[in-house]
């Protein structure tokens, strides 16, 4: 099973979403955004329709941003999950593929308790930009090479290189790959201020 990675919690308008889907996710925004003001936090608020880090990179086109796919598959993103349980943000992903998991880039700690609009159970919305701090740290762990903070162009087109992302050959995918669609998700979030949506 594959999991999509969006940057918006609301569809953009023109999308393709019935507007019974366009309201849950309104309902969730509201949801998300009243457990971070009480947490005292600031409420997040989707940017314009047009940011978007939908683009062309190194001759190829609608990547996002440096990763050549916008979805990986949900036992890739868990293992990721699992990785490091101090990293609080990234381990919410041990649960892709269940229900939609959310990061806002809004710097905080600990993910922060929010009520479902669907399920109506609690959830955790995480931040992208602590996230993007964690997967950082654990890209040693999978012998990603940074350049300080940063992961350099030609490492990105190495590591897409290497790992195409093929539904039919699911065993083939290293956790490589899932960490370079993630750290560039939470990238672009910190650099457009997008929301980092998993479903």
């Amino acid at each position: 099973m594959t999991v999509g990675m969006f940057e918006r919690i609301v569809p953009r308008a023109g999308e393709e979403a019935s507007e019974e889907y366009v309201e849950t996710q309104r309902a969730q925004l509201i949801a998300i955004n009243a457990a971070l003001m009480a947490a005292r936090l600031p409420a997040f608020v989707e940017p314009a329709d047009e940011v978007t880090a939908y683009g062309s990179f190194e001759g190829h086109d609608f990547w996002f941003g440096r990763a050549s796919c916008d979805h990986h598959f949900s036992r890739v993103l868990r293992e990721l999950g699992q990785l490091d349980p101090s990293c609080r943000h990234l381990s919410l992903l041990s649960q892709a593929g269940e229900h939609d998991i959310v990061f806002v880039p809004i710097a905080f700690e600990s993910p922060i308790a929010f009520a479902d609009s669907v399920s109506s159970e609690h959830r955790l919305v995480g931040s992208s930009l602590t996230l993007l701090g964690e997967m950082v740290a654990v890209a040693p762990r999978l012998g990603i090479l940074l350049d300080g903070e940063d992961l350099r162009d030609e490492t990105a087109v190495a590591m897409n290189d290497a790992q195409p992302i093929e539904p039919q050959y699911p065993e083939a995918h290293d956790l490589g790959s899932g960490w370079l669609l993630v750290f560039e998700g939470a990238r672009s979030s910190r650099l457009r201020g997008t929301a980092l949506r998993f479903c």
